[in-house]
């Protein structure tokens, strides 16, 4: 359960990696607070949240589905939408013959 959890959290040392995979010393000293806390009988949950209040919400590494991080998932499915429409919108143009305009020489002169 300790490194479940601690798989969902970011080492605010190495900032790419969670406190699960960071060798620094303060993400050694935060498995042992998840460790601590999840015996003494808080939930997950209760872990998480404690992370949270003391270090933001940027401390996990996969954010809530709401609120402003609700843009977070929106923005690559609207991208593809754009995107796409943009596509759909040059090809018609390219396939959609133009009109033959007259030729002078072909017509018959007065």
């Amino acid at each position: 359960m300790t490194t479940a959890l601690a798989s969902e959290l970011r080492c605010p040392v190495c900032q790419g990696n969670s406190i699960q995979d960071s060798p620094s010393e303060l993400a050694q000293q935060m498995r042992d607070v998840i460790r601590d806390q999840l015996r003494s009988g808080k939930t997950p949950d209760d872990v998480k949240a404690y992370f949270v209040g003391k270090y933001g919400e940027w401390i996990l590494l996969s954010p809530r589905a709401e609120g402003l991080n609700l843009i977070v998932y929106l923005v690559p499915f609207a991208v593809v939408l754009v995107g796409g429409a943009i596509v759909w919108r040059t090809v018609r143009r390219w396939t959609t013959a133009a009109p033959a305009s007259p030729s002078d020489s072909s017509q018959p002169g007065p």
